[in-house]
């Protein structure tokens, strides 16, 4: 159509030019002209006629450039084909487009349908069920649309754990299929593995597993894959926890039914669920080749959905094969992957609050459309209206101050309900302190029971190296005590969230050296900075086994171990020297005890580099 339009003007533009001077001659001048003009003039018109009927038939055998330009079968198609794949929370923008063309309300319920099932799998569970109330809300729903509404809202209320509205719903639905006598059909069977799930959930499972028995047959004799695939899953699901085999023959004729019905999430899950009873079996190699399957099809279809659960469980998978640096770099792509969900999640939340905003746009547009044509009918009344004019004025005025009173009405009983709303929000704000410093109270009073326990430990201990043990626990314990006493004296009033490091670690290191009995000497030399609790526990916690290590481990040159502090802020990241007057040892790479490992993942926590040369370290800590 845009096509035509465009042809339609640029000929404009050059017959008008051409025909504007035969058109404008006046009737005593046309006649006056020699006969082979006025051929000449019935020629163009018929060509300007040809032209014309040549960019109307462009028009109409122009391709549709948008998905409402498609007959609504085909739309249909379409948007079930994305509702069945990967896709179907990100179809909700496109049906949202769809909702606002001009369709019958029988294709707008079908839409409306398609759009409930997408807000379920966006998490919308609000939205959903508004929008489950509007379909419902017609006296005279059509009996397989409510169908379909109330499947839905049967899950609805399942994820949301409202078990009792879930029941009433699928009561309902039996109650539709015996009274309307509806054909038992694909929605018959989601019906039934509906049934078998809630009563999964509710832990009846004898009685889930004959509804899912009942899903599969149903699902096999009348050739609903998908029915008898979601049926195998939830007999498997319901399989007793170490009867492994059966879960996995279950699962796998559910792949088998799935693959044949060509849909892929169902597959996705199907292998994710099977990888999973391998790893809990501790066959970690099938559990990846599995794992390995699903990964496939998310990349194949390039799909967004189930990547975070998959890179997560192939994290765990490879960390039991012991293949560290591939769990980790997977635990990664799962961080990012959950953070891009996130995302997206939020972005189809904007889109969704976008598309009502914008419908209620159109529903004010519409009045004031309706407004306009109100005014343009009482302007051809016009004189009737001047005689009314008086009374109309009168009315008018009356209304005004009714409406002007009203609304100071409502402005003084919405100040009254703002006064009382920020009374209350001063009291919940008040008692959540009061709460918040009883659970720092208990914290401390736990710290400190724990370090009585170990106390009473050391002194019931005649082993060294069980007690050498227990001091190094308890010198921990105190490192975080310290930091949660200094922590909340520092948040108490000011709502700050930052503590100064150096009177931290003053109070770590002098209990190290305290009971030492003037055998160490303590060097610091630490900045005025103040860091936040995420750098605060991970360096206190450093700095206690550096000191420890040294206490144990280090031979010094001279009569007294002597121990360097120096901590100071270079732009973005804090750098920490840490030296000792002990003679310089080798390190058994074969066996590395348990406080250079605090060491190193301390710095790893802190995102930071260490480097050691004998006894002293430097290491560089990121800010948080």
């Amino acid at each position: 159509m845009v096509i035509a339009l465009s042809l339609y003007d640029k000929l404009n533009s050059i017959i008008v030019p051409l025909t504007l001077p035969m058109f404008c001659c006046n009737r005593g001048n046309l006649s006056s002209k020699p006969k082979a003009d006025r051929y000449t003039s019935a020629l163009l018109a018929l060509v300007v006629v040809l032209i014309l009927s040549v960019a109307t038939s462009v028009a109409q055998e122009a391709p549709a450039r948008h998905l409402e330009d498609f007959p609504f079968e085909e739309i249909d198609a379409r948007i079930q084909s994305k509702i069945l794949s990967f896709e179907r929370a990100e179809s909700l923008l496109a049906i949202n487009e769809l909702l606002q063309s001009d369709f019958t309300q029988e294709q707008l319920n079908i839409l409306k349908v398609y759009k409930l099932q997408a807000l379920v799998e966006s998490e919308l569970y609000d939205e959903a069920l508004l929008l489950s109330e509007e379909l419902l809300k017609p006296l005279d729903v059509d009996p397989e649309l409510e169908v379909k509404v109330l499947l839905e809202r049967t899950l609805l209320h399942e994820l949301l754990g409202n078990m009792p509205e879930s029941k009433k719903d699928l009561n309902r639905i039996e109650r539709l299929f015996e009274q309307e006598q509806l054909s038992k059909g694909d929605l018959y069977g989601r019906y039934l593995y509906r049934l078998s799930s809630w009563y999964r959930v509710n832990d009846r499972r004898q009685e889930s597993i004959e509804w899912a028995d009942k899903a599969v047959k149903f699902g096999l004799q009348n050739g609903f894959l998908n029915v008898g695939a979601t049926g195998y899953l939830l007999l498997g699901l319901n399989a007793e926890p170490d009867d492994f085999e059966a879960k996995r023959t279950f699962f796998k004729n559910g792949l088998r039914l799935w693959k044949h019905a060509s849909n892929e999430p169902g597959k996705v899950n199907m292998y994710n669920l099977l990888s999973r009873t391998h790893y809990e079996e501790g066959q970690h190699e099938l559990a990846m080749i599995y794992n390995d399957s699903s990964l496939q099809i998310i990349d194949r279809e390039k799909a967004k959905k189930d990547r975070p659960r998959i890179y997560k469980h192939r994290s765990k998978v490879a960390e039991a094969m012991n293949q560290l640096d591939t769990a980790l770099y997977y635990h990664k792509l799962y961080a990012q992957e959950a953070l891009s969900a996130l995302q997206r999640a939020r972005n189809i939340k904007v889109k969704e609050i976008e598309f009502e905003l914008k419908r209620e746009k159109a529903i004010l547009e519409n009045i004031k459309l309706e407004t306009q044509l109100a005014e343009a009918s009482r302007k051809e009344n016009y004189f009737v209206v001047l005689l009314g004019l008086g009374a109309f004025f009168l009315l008018c005025l009356g209304l005004l101050i009714i409406t002007l009173a009203s609304r100071n009405k409502k402005i003084r009983d919405q100040n009254t309900e703002i006064k009382e709303t920020n009374h209350e929000l001063t009291a919940n704000i008040a008692e959540k302190e009061f709460l918040l410093k009883e659970v720092n109270h208990r914290v401390k009073n736990n710290l400190a029971f724990i370090q009585s326990l170990i106390a009473f430990q050391l002194d019931q201990s005649s082993q060294k190296e069980t007690t050498v043990n227990l001091e190094s626990l308890n010198n921990r314990i105190h490192a975080i005590a310290v930091l949660h006493d200094q922590f909340v004296s520092a948040n108490s009033g000011t709502g700050k969230k930052e503590i100064p490091i150096a009177s931290y670690i003053e109070t770590i290191a002098s209990a190290q050296v305290m009971t030492h009995h003037g055998k160490v000497d303590l060097i610091r030399k630490i900045e005025d900075i103040k860091v936040n609790l995420e750098t605060a526990v991970p360096l206190g916690i450093l700095i206690n086994e550096l000191i420890t290590n040294s206490i144990k481990h280090s031979d010094p040159i001279g009569s007294k171990l002597v121990i360097e502090i120096v901590l100071k802020e270079m732009g973005n990241e804090l750098r920490l020297d840490y030296r000792d007057n002990g003679k310089a040892f080798e390190l058994n790479p074969e066996k590395e005890t348990l406080g250079l490992y605090i060491i190193k993942t301390m710095v790893l926590q802190l995102r930071g580099t260490m480097n050691r040369i004998d006894s002293n370290y430097s290491i560089n800590i990121k800010r948080r």
